[in-house]
């Protein structure tokens, strides 16, 4: 899963929110990185061009629902539910 270290966002851009909304994306989900690690996934950290800040979160994601529990919206989507249900 591609996701975006969000404090080394927020200590060096002056806008956070404004970094992770450039199109196309449109919402944001925010984890903490002991839930993750705590369902046996791991982050690594994978700066690409673009982004200096993008990382990888690996493991089984047969996970996906304890996953889904454990995020909350950052930038939220109106009507959207992060669980499904």
């Amino acid at each position: 899963m591609s996701v975006d270290l969000l404090d080394e966002i927020c200590a060096r851009e002056p806008d956070p929110k404004g970094f992770l909304m450039q199109p196309p994306y449109i919402g944001a989900l925010e984890f903490k990185a002991a839930d993750i690690r705590e369902l046996g996934f791991a982050i690594e950290s994978d700066p690409i061009p673009a982004n200096p800040y993008h990382a990888q979160v690996r493991g089984q994601f047969s996970k996906i629902t304890q996953l889904s529990q454990a995020a909350k919206w950052y930038v939220e989507i109106p009507n959207v539910s992060i669980t499904g249900c």
